[in-house]
């Protein structure tokens, strides 16, 4: 899956997709927006935010528990948001829907920016079950499409 901020709302909106042939797979609908601080999309996506854009978001922002996994403080988003721009990648493991984790992995810009999220979803146990494949999978796609686009990274995300 593809997915980008909508500025309109601090959403992410979910704009393309290959679904799986799995029969047990998760799915989400092209055009969707959801939130920014419990999915993988939204979170690779905030991670990336500015500081004080950042600030106000986690400010104005109601955060609800949608499991017992959803990270809702300010304290514990900021940690997993700085793992994530130290890593390069995004995980989440059932904290919007119960089963389902992803990974992401962020699209630069020709400035340097994020501009959207590359993504896999899946149901929680095949994802774990495969996590060190799958996190390959998404680092590598997430250079392609930065490249195909004219993007360049401007951290460390993708040194060697």
């Amino acid at each position: 899956m593809i997915a980008a901020l909508n500025h309109e709302g601090d959403m992410v909106t979910y704009l393309d997709k290959v679904e799986s042939t799995n029969s047990i797979r998760y799915s989400v609908p092209i055009g969707e927006n959801r939130e920014l601080y419990c999915t993988v999309g939204g979170k690779l996506l905030l991670a990336f935010f500015e500081a004080e854009r950042l600030e106000n978001y986690l400010r104005s922002h109601r955060r609800k528990r949608y499991t017992e996994t959803t990270l809702t403080g300010k304290s514990e988003i900021m940690a997993a948001l700085k793992k994530i721009r130290r890593e390069g990648i995004a995980r989440t493991s059932d904290e919007q829907i119960q089963g389902s984790s992803g990974l992401a992995g962020p699209i630069y810009s020709s400035t340097g920016e994020v501009i959207a999220a590359i993504l896999i979803a899946g149901p929680s146990e095949r994802m774990r079950a495969n996590a060190s494949q799958n996190e390959q999978l998404v680092i590598q796609a997430a250079k392609e499409c930065t490249m195909a686009t004219g993007g360049v990274s401007i951290d460390s995300t993708f040194s060697t």
